[in-house]
């Protein structure tokens, strides 16, 4: 393969659009508050992303390949030496940040637990619903560091609200994946513990359910929140679909692009929010 297709290969398992994202929540849990962000734990936090990425695809490499993907399957040796040294570097950063008062001890242990559920999650694929459940947990985990400064119950809101949408978009994806997965990975797909009709009801639920929570937590800026109430409106158009779906893959594939073009107007909106005036 040649240098130019494995740097393409590499950007495209880092999931730019998962990981970027990721970083900027910590970000939006300053500005929602008013507080100077910490942009090392923005970065950090990144990096992380990126690395959970990295590894996910070298744990599924074997099933990737079943899919048409031989990226990681043909490039495993590299990936790993890899992923070891650069998660000794993150922990390397992460201590330096600490010993120099950067972070503080709280921020410094929610890091460390985010690196350790991280790679836990490669190993849970056998644990119905775990995968999903801590896909959740990690995505919306950047949102508490400004708690861990001083606490905000704002924070714990938009932790909620995140790990619902997520938690409802895993519940697509797992939708998605139901027949790949099947003696891989153990879902409430391919454990047949839910139809998928009831299924994707359940996904429209969690996700009906953040945009209810989050129309209570408007930012205060007019301008940021007339996007703000956009995002809010896909999240509901998401989950309306979701859960009257008739047409299972088309109106799935709609309500998913929905949920994603709603969470990025959001987290776009609000991490604009120290630069935008009064108005």
């Amino acid at each position: 393969m040649e240098k130019e297709s494995i740097f393409k290969e590499v950007i495209k398992s880092l999931r730019l659009s998962m990981t970027i994202p990721a970083g900027l929540l910590v970000h939006v849990g300053y500005a929602m508050v008013n507080k100077t962000t910490n942009w090392f734990i923005v970065f950090i936090v990144f990096c992380i992303a990126c690395l959970t990425m990295i590894q996910n695809d070298y744990h599924d490499r074997d099933n990737d390949k079943r899919k048409g993907k031989y990226f990681a399957f043909n490039h495993a040796k590299e990936l790993q030496g890899a992923l070891y040294l650069l998660w000794e570097i993150v922990v390397l950063v992460i201590v330096i940040c600490y010993k120099y008062s950067v972070i503080n001890i709280p921020q410094f242990v929610l890091l460390i637990i985010c690196i350790s559920v991280g790679v836990f999650y490669s190993y849970s694929r056998k644990l119905v619903f775990i995968p999903s459940m801590i896909t959740a947990l990690i995505s919306a985990s950047p949102l508490l560091f400004v708690s861990m400064e001083e606490y905000y119950s704002i924070s714990i809101m938009l932790f909620l609200i995140v790990f619902l949408l997520i938690l409802g978009r895993e519940v697509i994806k797992d939708y998605e994946d139901r027949n790949n997965d099947l003696n891989y990975k153990q879902t409430i797909f391919t454990q047949r513990r839910i139809t998928d009709q009831n299924g994707l009801k359940l996904a429209g639920i969690l996700i009906f359910t953040a945009g209810l929570i989050a129309i209570f937590l408007p930012p205060e800026k007019l301008l940021i929140m007339t996007f703000y109430y956009v995002g809010i409106f896909c999240f509901f158009a998401s989950g309306y679909m979701l859960f009257f779906a008739k047409n299972s893959g088309r109106d799935k594939d709609v309500s998913k692009l929905t949920l994603d073009i709603g969470i990025f107007i959001v987290i776009i909106s609000l991490s604009c929010l120290p630069c935008v005036g009064k108005f």
